[in-house]
């Protein structure tokens, strides 16, 4: 009798323990944490970021993609300087150990930094939604145009004190 009971306590823990676990990868094969940030570069012609990103299933049961709505499975929100479109994944369930992909193509719109907050929801029960999100730069912002060193008109105007008393100091000497 003590022998059933731990035979059925043992499948009634494997049963519990089976669930599906999302894990998500861009590049292909590099695992971006979740809340993590991927860093784009700086890209100051403003061209395109054409991505493909792997959403895997590590669990051991189906992983099932939230379609509830057009939005979803996977959501973009909160883009800042940067124009987005995305293709949701081909299918909504993703076998235990196998892997689905979407596309999104990311163009910065504007000088400067920019983000983009990518939120994938499923039945994962720890990880739902799974977000993280892409951001880079297209160049210096338009306010620094004038200055590589991020110093505005305030350095100018030390120049041209420092060459005006130059000058008033030589007429004062040539005077004399």
């Amino acid at each position: 009798m003590r022998a059933l009971f731990v035979c059925l306590l043992l499948v009634a823990g494997a049963a519990l323990s089976a669930q599906p676990e999302i894990s998500i990868e861009y590049p292909v094969g590099t695992v971006v944490n979740h809340t993590g940030s991927v860093d784009l570069g700086d890209n100051p012609a403003r061209n395109p970021h054409d991505l493909t990103v792997r959403i895997r299933n590590l669990g051991t049961t189906d992983l099932t993609l939230d379609t509830s709505t057009t939005e979803r499975p996977v959501e973009l929100t909160g883009a800042s300087g940067v124009n987005w479109v995305r293709t949701q994944p081909a299918a909504s369930v993703v076998t235990a150990g196998s892997f689905i992909d979407f596309t999104m193509t990311l163009t910065p719109n504007s000088k400067g930094k920019w983000s983009v907050l990518v939120s994938v929801y499923s039945n994962d029960p720890t990880n739902n939604p799974y977000q993280f999100s892409f951001r880079g730069s297209a160049g210096k912002e338009d306010d620094d145009d004038d200055c590589s060193t991020g110093e505005h008109s305030g350095g100018w105007l030390i120049l041209l004190a420092a060459l005006s008393a130059a000058v008033v100091g030589t007429r004062l000497r040539a005077a004399r």
